[in-house]
């Protein structure tokens, strides 16, 4: 399965074999984790990674088993459900974005992604190292893309991990739209935290409201 996945993702954002991206113009996105291993490297989302270390939220698995036939698009819908009531156009709005993600998007093979500095303070376990994984930018043209993507990364990264990703993603499209001057991705790292970990989904429309409020995703 992944590396079906693996091949779709690598056809849809085809690049030339190698790349240098580098911040002359501001970005944001989404952090790697790179560990170490017996097996080699394990790559994971930042998000994950500090939910579990400060938040202590674990991602939790979406999919009913089996999980054949759920594609990657549909393991991070799966994560959207906790919002679909509780804030039904916000979900309209991610689920489009979450679907038209591999259109603007484009895998960067032997990359190396120069860091955005929008992390903020950042906690890892010990003998892991944080990379860029994704830089999210307005295009400058139609050659351009919304999201580059570090593949080397990526083809690293479990499942639920590229799902966190995207998720990522959304959310911080949605604050910057919102809120332009944003300085870190905290806050998005938090609520991609509790969607993942299916906390989100425990709270009342107050609650989330309130939340909503605090975090900056209301104008």
């Amino acid at each position: 399965m992944f590396r079906t996945l693996i091949a779709i993702f690598m056809t849809l954002f085809s690049v030339s074999t190698w790349a240098q991206v580098s911040g002359h113009e501001k970005g944001n996105g989404g952090y790697g984790v790179s560990c170490p291993s017996v097996d080699g490297t394990n790559v994971f989302l930042y998000d994950t990674v500090e939910a579990k270390l400060r938040y202590n939220l674990s991602v939790q698995d979406p999919r009913p088993s089996p999980y054949a036939g759920i594609s990657l698009i549909d393991t991070a819908l799966l994560y959207l459900n906790s919002i679909k009531n509780l804030d039904p156009n916000r979900y309209k709005k991610y689920k489009t974005w979450i679907e038209d993600f591999p259109k603007n998007a484009r895998a960067l093979p032997s990359a190396e992604m120069g860091p955005v500095g929008d992390i903020g303070f950042s906690i890892l376990p010990k003998g892991c190292r944080l990379e860029q994984l994704v830089i999210q930018h307005e295009p400058v043209g139609p050659e351009d893309r919304r999201y580059l993507i570090n593949s080397d990364l990526w083809q690293k990264m479990g499942v639920l991990d590229r799902a966190a990703t995207m998720l990522h993603e959304v959310i911080y499209r949605d604050l910057l739209e919102i809120n332009p001057a944003v300085r870190t991705s905290e806050k998005v790292r938090y609520l991609n935290a509790l969607i993942f970990s299916g906390e989100l989904g425990k709270r009342t429309p107050s609650q989330y409201r309130d939340l909503m409020k605090h975090l900056g995703f209301t104008r």
